[in-house]
């Protein structure tokens, strides 16, 4: 009986961090495609990006709310990964833009 409380306390923060990590949006789409892309979805693309790093950014900021120190530097680690993806593939992007000469289209 101790020991499933034990299991289950311990795994409470993971859930937490589960949670936490899983309300960061990622596209699906493949970095390969981004040259087939019109200007509209580039631009629809470079948005969802912006909504990653945002999701991301908050999610860093929140990892403190997670209890055992290994699951907020989970947390904190995940979180970063994300947003460096997500910048990452905004400037590959940003850079398909540049070379369709696409005028900025807001989201």
């Amino acid at each position: 009986m101790i020991h499933k409380r034990y299991a289950l306390l311990l795994s409470f923060p993971l859930v937490l961090l589960g949670t936490g990590c899983s309300n960061i949006p990622k596209s699906g789409m493949p970095e390969s495609q981004f040259s087939s892309l019109d200007c509209r979805a580039i631009a629809d693309q470079l948005a969802q990006e912006q909504v990653t790093q945002e999701r991301a950014a908050q999610a860093k900021s929140n990892s403190w709310k997670v209890v055992i120190p290994f699951a907020i530097a989970a947390s904190y680690i995940d979180a970063s990964s994300h947003m460096n993806e997500s910048e990452r593939r905004a400037t590959l992007l940003a850079q398909e833009r540049q070379s369709k000469s696409c005028n900025q289209v807001s989201g």
